[in-house]
């Protein structure tokens, strides 16, 4: 199948419940066994300290949208090109690394170009329109090799 036949995507993402709650609960079940491992009154303070800050800085870029560097906008070009705008106004052409994780209720996307890391984008159905949502899933799951 020819590049061309694959028709312009783009989303606006806002933020999102579903996500914001997947987040929060990965993070409280690991804040929740803490007083049964029977660590030093220290450890544990300290752990809970990291995973605290874990939460706020994930919650942060990937639910809430708010970090200056969290992703806002993705524009998928018809010629291949994939764009993405920061919250912070920044335009950037990545490409996608081959990390890309494929299910109804959520998208997984490592994209590369950004920074000197992967940038792993997080994207569930309430963040954008439900047909945007349902063509980026289609084309990651059949045609993202023709174009990264």
């Amino acid at each position: 199948m020819n590049q061309r036949a694959w028709p312009d995507i783009f989303l606006t993402l806002r933020s999102s419940r579903v996500l914001f709650i997947y987040l929060f609960s990965c993070h409280l079940l690991v804040i929740l066994p803490l007083p049964w491992l029977g660590l030093p009154a220290i450890a544990s303070i300290v752990l809970l300290l990291a995973v605290s800050i874990s939460a706020w800085s994930t919650l942060r870029f990937h639910a809430l949208r708010r970090d200056k560097l969290a992703i806002c906008a993705l524009h998928w070009c018809s010629d291949g090109r994939l764009l993405v705008t920061q919250a912070g106004g920044q335009c950037s052409q990545v490409i996608i690394q081959g990390d890309v994780f494929v299910h109804p209720r959520l998208l997984v996307i490592g994209l590369k170009g950004l920074r000197r890391w992967p940038v792993y984008l997080v994207i569930c159905p309430d963040m954008c329109a439900p047909e945007n949502f349902r063509r980026l899933r289609v084309r990651l799951r059949f045609g993202y090799i023709l174009t990264g």
